[in-house]
Formats: structure tokens, sequence, C-alpha cells
């Protein structure tokens, strides 16, 4: 939700971006939602997120899309639906870019 957040109020993404009021009322009609479930990490998540991507050369802002990845794979959600090509690094999750389809 934050990563979604940032991105649709971001000036340097879109030449106008989403007001700040208005995207966290956005956020919260998400949260509130039925079919959404949020993912928050777990006691052993810092334990999983090294075992994870460990491996992986991950700096700066690729450290959150790391996050993301690992909280979706300790979750159970077997399928990221994303644009962001980053995500195809962490082999231990299908990313599915739903504009084009596949990984």
């Amino acid at each position: 939700m934050y990563e979604f957040y940032a991105v649709i109020t971001h000036p340097k993404i879109f030449p106008r971006p989403t007001p700040p009021k208005t995207a966290w009322e956005t956020c919260q009609a998400f949260g509130f939602s039925p079919q959404v479930r949020l993912l928050s990490e777990t006691e052993d998540f810092a334990e999983k997120f090294g075992s994870l991507i460990g491996g992986l050369d991950l700096k700066g802002p690729k450290i959150h899309d790391a996050r993301i990845a690992v909280l979706c794979h300790l979750h159970g959600v077997r399928e990221l639906w994303s644009c962001d090509r980053d995500f195809s690094r962490f082999k231990f999750i299908k990313v599915v870019n739903p504009v084009v389809g596949g990984r």
C-alpha cells in the first residue's frame, strides 16, 4: 500500500501526480475491501529475508522490491502482478506483468 501511495504521488513519475489526500483515501478504500489482505512482517521475517535474498547483490530501492517479494512468499502468494521488471530477479515467486502477460 505504501509503495502504491509513493508511486501515484511521485512528481517525477507523473506530470500531475495524485494529490496526497486522494492517494490516502484510495489506499484506505483498498484496505477496507474484503478482497484485499494486507501482508505484514512476521517474527521470522528477517531470517527468511536473509535466506531468500542473501545471494543477490541488492542495494537502495531494490530492497523495497525484495521486501515485497519476500512478504508475498511468506504469506503464500504464488503470483505477483507487477509492471516492474525488477521483480523477475526473485525466482521464488512468479511475476506476471498484467499489461503484457507472462513472466
